[in-house]
């Protein structure tokens, strides 16, 4: 009787060994976005480049703050894969319309896409070329709080007195930040600093003693030590639709 059972239960998982799930695809992706642009699929197209046959890949870019699209650099990946057939960029174009703030990027790919592909996988990559060194806040007041530019933060402010508490974040590393106080066009130093970074998050809390009390409202400059080239990526998972 055990003999049986036990012949019963390797016929089973031999079965259960034959079961395979089907292979899953990557769900599409046609649009992504951050805070500051938005990447939208706009479509594929066969052609050719030069004699050589292959496809287009478009993609729409969308500047969704106050930055002109102008300020942004736009790529796509150099070569895409799919099912182990690779494909290389062969001529790309950038064709922009300030009028909505957006623009159009172009790829030429080749070869022809083969016929058992049904979906692409398509990096963009933009990196913002408007970040300065040196940026100027004005007309600030006691308690203001996320005040933003060139994606610098003051989080919070505080007067009292003679004494300046700034809460500031930054998107490139906060060491070393340099901030002085702005009246009728001269720049005026604190002559007592005291400094608490987080480098981790570049984040700072920073309190400055100045030699006179300070008015009701401020202008302040300030001025990055580091600037670090950004570069964001967008992945999209593209379907193939030729016709």
């Amino acid at each position: 009787m055990k003999y049986h059972m036990f012949l019963y239960l390797i016929m089973f998982l031999s079965l259960v060994g034959c079961i395979t799930e089907p292979t899953s695809k990557p769900t599409l992706l046609t649009e992504a976005e951050s805070t500051h642009v938005r990447v939208n699929y706009s479509g594929i197209e066969l052609g050719e480049w030069e004699g050589e046959k292959g496809f287009f890949v478009t993609i729409e870019a969308e500047s969704l703050l106050d930055y002109s699209i102008s300020d942004y650099s736009f790529t796509m990946q150099k070569t895409l894969l799919a099912n182990e057939q690779s494909y290389e960029a062969k001529h790309s174009e950038i064709i922009s319309n300030e009028t909505d703030n957006t623009l159009l990027i172009r790829q030429f790919f080749s070869p022809n896409l083969s016929d058992d592909i049904e979906q692409l996988g398509v990096n963009v990559y933009v990196r913002p070329d408007y970040y300065k060194r040196t940026l100027q806040f004005s007309n600030l007041k006691d308690n203001d709080k996320n005040i933003i530019v060139n994606d610098f933060t003051i989080k919070s402010l505080q007067i009292s007195g003679n004494k300046l508490t700034i809460h500031a974040q930054d998107v490139h590393e906060i060491k070393g930040l340099s901030i002085s106080l702005l009246q009728e066009d001269e720049e005026i130093f604190p002559f007592f600093t005291s400094t608490d970074n987080n480098p981790s998050t570049n984040e700072v809390i920073v309190t400055y003693e100045f030699a006179k009390p300070l008015p009701e409202s401020i202008s302040l400059k300030v001025k990055r030590l580091h600037l670090q080239e950004k570069m964001w990526e967008f992945p999209l998972v593209v379907p193939i639709d030729t016709n």
